[in-house]
């Protein structure tokens, strides 16, 4: 059914709803207490990614992208998504170093990982000396030279042919 609403940004649309009544009116609140209109969520969509651009830019000394205007406007929003969500990993992937590096080298710590895993310490040992083995065995292709790649490369196509490794 098509219901009129007014979305909480102000604007009034209609939209089209399918399901029980109870999930239509919820559906309908949300919309008014939260949803914006297309157009109010495309300019905010829009101003997210340029205050990413913008954040990501000011934080690293960017080359220049060369390409077409449309090729530039979309590698650079690629590149800032990526650049960001791998940063944003960082903290987590060096803490998962340092407790493997804490249990690896301390027997306490080793019991007190294994007993929380409910596994033996040997199990636990086993199992983070094969996930170390299998870092090691990473195809050359990984990540930090994506990084390193994207931070460094003044080629929008090298990045749009390349953005499904940042997914």
């Amino acid at each position: 059914m098509k219901y009129e609403v007014t979305y909480s940004c102000g604007h009034e649309g209609v939209v089209q709803l399918y399901g029980k009544e109870s999930e239509r009116k919820r559906k309908i609140e949300w919309y008014e207490s939260c949803g914006l209109c297309p157009e109010c969520y495309k300019a905010h969509t829009r101003e997210e990614e340029a205050k990413l651009v913008k954040d990501i830019e000011s934080k690293f000394d960017l080359p220049q992208l060369v390409g077409t205007p449309k090729q530039i406007e979309w590698a650079v929003k690629i590149r800032a998504k990526y650049l960001a969500k791998y940063l944003a990993r960082i903290p987590e992937v060096i803490e998962d170093c340092k407790l493997f590096v804490e249990a690896l080298s301390d027997p306490q710590k080793l019991a007190e990982r294994a007993a929380e895993m409910e596994i033996t310490p040997d199990e636990l040992k086993e199992r983070m000396t094969a996930f170390l083995d299998q870092m090691d065995k990473l195809p050359s292709y990984d990540y930090e030279r994506l990084v390193y790649l994207f931070m460094t490369t003044d080629s929008a196509k090298f990045i749009i042919d390349n953005r499904h490794w940042a997914e």
